[in-house]
């Protein structure tokens, strides 16, 4: 007879983790077309990236997900300015409403 242990020790803690950047870079490709242009393709990372950043009803928990989400949003800035502006306009806004 064969036997098997599953271990959930703190050992696999993390292991399966997926980064919050990849989540959004991965759905943002699902999301569009295979010949979606490069224009496209950053219009809907921003998208995604503001649907994450709005999402929570905290000051604290917003800030927490730019954080997390910094590696893309900071690559926005050099590769479509337009999105990163509007992105950080938005975050803005989102976070003076908690005032």
């Amino acid at each position: 007879m064969t036997s098997f242990q599953i271990d959930t020790g703190d050992g696999d803690r993390g292991r399966y983790k997926v980064d919050a950047v990849q989540i959004i870079l991965d759905a943002a490709r699902d999301a569009m077309a295979d010949d979606a242009t490069q224009a496209e393709l950053d219009a809907e990372i921003a998208r995604l990236v503001l649907q994450s950043l709005l999402a929570p009803k905290r000051a604290e928990t917003s800030r927490r997900h730019l954080l997390k989400l910094w590696p893309l949003v900071a690559a926005m800035a050099e590769t479509s300015p337009a999105s990163f502006d509007h992105v950080i306009l938005e975050f803005a806004e989102h976070l003076d409403g908690f005032r």
